[in-house]
């Protein structure tokens, strides 16, 4: 059913990351300009889901700040990137129009299971 869609309906999919990608990268903001160092891609398309899936602004701050801690957290205690599943979750979460306390919850799991504490 979901593969029934028209070539325009694709391209209209399409077209829809790449504005919403533009706006990730386009952020002024302090936690977007601190993203930017990470060394994975998958913030950005972790952003990009909570533009398409029309989360609110305050929301995408608070997932922007929880991203942050999530990612720097990860990366003084482990010096690496942190598991893709833990990504996965999280946009698995915004597709599913989970709220940002659920998505917190899912960052403190990973946190909290690799002995990553949060001060």
């Amino acid at each position: 059913d979901k593969l029934q869609k028209s070539p325009l309906e694709y391209l209209d999919g399409v077209e829809d990351f790449y504005n919403a990608y533009v706006e990730v990268l386009e952020m002024p903001d302090r936690y977007a300009h601190l993203l930017s160092y990470v060394p994975t891609d998958s913030w950005r398309a972790i952003l990009c889901a909570s533009l398409l899936h029309h989360y609110s602004d305050q929301e995408i701050e608070t997932l922007k700040e929880l991203l942050v801690k999530f990612y720097y957290q990860n990366w003084v205690a482990e010096q690496k990137e942190p598991k893709k599943q833990t990504n996965c979750n999280i946009i698995k979460a915004i597709k599913e129009k989970q709220s940002v306390e659920n998505i917190a919850s899912i960052v403190k799991e990973y946190l909290n299971g690799n002995k990553i504490t949060q001060h």
